[in-house]
């Protein structure tokens, strides 16, 4: 019994050498990776602040929601942004959800939205949530837009921001009882 004994005891001694031979061959990479060459320098990518763009003149000089003669809701207001330039008005509950979502063009200066419904019927009467909002690219922007406002970068004014990829865009809350 004791010779069986032994020769396991041999055979763990043997694969424990084994791995210890591997964990050695291994353990210099440091689990694959590697340190920088003294050469090499950590950049860091710099952009220009964009900070400053929310200051200025508003461009949303007007906003008014109010209620047509059946009660639907409908919003009007003036900006300060080129003829065609397609917005969206976002209304939402009190409570958060969303009522509806519209998007018109600005026309001579302004704009006023098609009839807001609540599942066909008038909203009832309450606190209610505006965001106007509007992006500056080839997808939301006829291109006389895009020209004339150098694909929105030279807005400047509350509500004015950029995007993840540097893009601008427009937004701006407010509420309302109506």
């Amino acid at each position: 019994m004791r010779r069986a004994t032994v020769g396991a005891s041999r055979a763990l001694i043997g694969a424990a050498r084994g791995m210890a031979a591997t964990l050695l061959v291994l353990a210099p990479a440091g689990c694959g990776k590697s340190k920088p060459a003294e050469h090499e320098t950590l950049e860091f990518e710099t952009v220009p602040d964009t900070s400053a763009i929310a200051r200025g003149q508003p461009l949303l000089t007007r906003f008014e929601p109010y209620r047509a003669s059946d009660g639907a809701m409908r919003a009007r207001g003036h900006l300060d942004l080129p003829d065609g330039t397609r917005i969206q008005l976002s209304v939402r509950r009190a409570d958060g959800s969303e009522l509806d979502r519209v998007q018109v063009d600005v026309a001579g200066g302004g704009f006023d939205t098609p009839p807001i419904l609540d599942n066909g019927r008038p909203p009832a009467q309450g606190l209610y949530r505006f965001v106007v909002s509007t992006q500056f690219n080839s997808v939301w922007q006829p291109e006389n837009v895009l020209s004339a406002t150098r694909n929105g970068l030279d807005l400047r004014g509350p509500g004015v921001r950029r995007g993840a990829h540097g893009e601008a865009m427009f937004e701006i809350a407010m509420e309302k009882r109506l």
